[in-house]
């Protein structure tokens, strides 16, 4: 609008982003004034600015597809639980078919060896299918990595001394299943997490520990529960698993390993293991579950 010009000069900016040109009519000084002669084509002023850098528009169709990708990769990452987990293995040697993944890890999970280095002159009661079945519940670490078991205290080999038993687990570091016999002919047991160790004072393990007994079905499984953690102890005078709020042990022996009770505890929740709640050993052995 002409009558809202008041100076000879006026100055024009513009400023154009980087992807925009600059229009060819700013390369010289042109001002249109209508009908008005006041104002001269000398007298304008037109003034270029430095270009404004915007961002680039990034394409989204690009993004969308990596983003895809990453997460087919990342659920790939994930999919041992899945059908891909059941690949079958090329035997690089001969392009054969083997197995499963599944199928190695469950047939290692059943693989027992049991190792006796203390003396042939007794009958064992774990063999070698009692073994397999007690590894079913044992945790899954020693389950698919420790197929070794070790003869570490044999009630026959070793005698009725609770000091013995002792001895011959200072050097035992791993996990122990205990293996009882008892005179009405009842076989039952534990899997202790750690060795007895009659240097600490109070209960020990941890809920990895648990009471078994073998029936015709195969063996009931006593896993600890939540009501208290007293799962096992090692004292001079007897070693006991679990207790009840009336300080009744779920499995209990005396300093001679040969008199023994066995009741209903809240650590367990446990029957009673044997035929009677009082019993007598006749055999007791204790076996380290090893890697090799």
């Amino acid at each position: 609008n002409s009558n809202l010009c008041t100076s000879s000069t006026a100055t024009v900016k513009f400023s154009p982003n980087v992807n925009q040109q600059v229009p060819s009519i700013l390369n010289r000084s042109l001002f249109v004034a209508p009908n008005d002669d006041g104002i001269s084509e000398a007298d304008t002023e037109i003034t270029l600015v430095e270009p404004i850098n915007l961002p680039e528009n990034k394409k989204s169709r690009p993004k969308k597809k990596l983003l895809n990708r990453v997460k087919r990769m990342h659920k790939r990452r994930h999919s041992w639980q899945d059908d891909s987990f059941n690949e079958h293995i090329e035997d690089p040697r001969n392009t054969k078919t083997v197995t499963t993944i599944k199928e190695i890890l469950e047939a290692e999970s059943h693989k027992v060896e049991l190792h006796n280095d203390i003396s042939n002159s007794f009958e064992l009661v774990l063999d070698e299918n009692l073994a397999k079945e007690i590894k079913k519940h044992i945790p899954r670490f020693y389950r698919e990595t420790c197929n070794h078991w070790y003869l570490e205290y044999s009630l026959g080999e070793h005698g009725s001394s609770l000091s013995t038993f002792y001895e011959c687990q200072m050097d035992c570091d791993s996990p122990i299943v205990m293996v009882i016999t008892d005179c009405y002919g009842e076989v039952f047991g534990a899997y202790l997490s750690e060795p007895f160790n009659p240097n600490v004072t109070g209960f020990t393990g941890n809920r990895e520990c648990f009471l078994w007994k073998k029936t015709d079905e195969g063996i009931k499984i006593y896993r600890a529960s939540t009501l208290n953690d007293y799962f096992m102890m090692a004292d001079q005078d007897f070693i006991a698993m679990g207790v009840d709020e009336n300080g009744v042990f779920g499995l209990y022996l005396d300093n001679l390993l040969l008199n023994g009770e066995s009741s209903p505890c809240d650590t367990y929740l446990n029957e009673i293991l044997s035929s009677k709640k009082r019993f007598e050993c006749s055999s007791l052995e204790i076996w380290s579950i090893q890697y090799e």
